[in-house]
């Protein structure tokens, strides 16, 4: 997953998922609770890595 293009809203169910996957040659899905949204909005990133990648996801500067 690794990617410096902006997120699109989607609706959350199978079918716009798979509809969307189309668009490229693979799909990961992104979990977040409501206390790491929290974190964001209060001006923290969310750090994973996969073994492989680290992926940050911050707010947009500006937002």
């Amino acid at each position: 997953m690794g990617f410096t293009e902006e997120f699109e809203i989607i609706e959350n169910t199978e079918e716009a998922k798979k509809a969307y996957a189309k668009n490229g040659w693979g799909q990961g899905e992104v979990v977040i609770t409501k206390a790491q949204i929290q974190a964001l909005l209060d001006g923290k990133a969310l750090a994973s890595c996969d073994g492989e990648y680290t992926h940050i996801v911050k707010l947009k500067e500006g937002e």
